[in-house]
C-alpha cells in the first residue's frame, strides 16, 4: 500500500484511468 501511494505520488497523473488500473494491478 505503502509502495503503491509512493510510486503514485512520484508520478506527476499521466492519466487518471491508468493510475487506477495501476493501483488495482499493484494491489
Amino acid at each position: 500500500q505503502l509502495r503503491a501511494k509512493k510510486a503514485a505520488k512520484s508520478k506527476p497523473k499521466p492519466k487518471p484511468p491508468n493510475v487506477a488500473i495501476r493501483f488495482q494491478y499493484v494491489a
